[in-house]
């Protein structure tokens, strides 16, 4: 991540910048990145679909716990993507228990930048300290 390192580390304004700089290549999605952000949804699925050979296209459904709010963010000609989540990690220090979250946990940090002149990415960190990176070529969100 670039402008959201940690919970100390945020370059909001340097963020928007970014977005504002990518609003051609956001398209339609821009606008909805610019007006909200996805700190504090909850990813409720990720769909991993093959459109045929080795065109991948995935699909997040996020909701936001406090209003009835919900987006699907479909990344499309997906060229790499990762999700990394070891729930190991929660296990408490010298007890044989882990701590209690809900699930894959709630977005702490996301941010949509530039790959290359024809793929952008996206990476998010959740609560449960799963990481996801997604380099596609084109997005669209929108609210469901």
């Amino acid at each position: 991540m670039k402008y959201f390192v940690n919970d100390e580390h945020w370059d909001i304004e340097s963020y928007y910048k970014n977005l504002e700089s990518l609003s051609k290549r956001l398209g339609t999605s821009y606008q909805l990145l610019k007006d909200i952000s996805f700190h504090d949804y909850r990813l409720a699925k990720i769909e991993v679909k093959e459109i045929k050979n080795l065109e991948i296209e995935i699909n997040l459904y996020l909701c936001n716990p406090y209003e009835s709010t919900n987006y699907a963010i479909v990344w499309k000609n997906v060229k790499k993507f990762s999700f990394q989540y070891n729930y190991l990690k929660y296990r408490y220090a010298n007890v044989d228990d882990y701590v209690v979250d809900d699930g894959y946990g709630t977005v702490l940090e996301d941010e949509i930048t530039v790959y290359d002149e024809i793929y952008l990415q996206h990476e998010l960190l959740f609560t449960s300290r799963m990481k996801l990176y997604l380099m596609g070529e084109n997005i669209e969100i929108r609210q469901i």
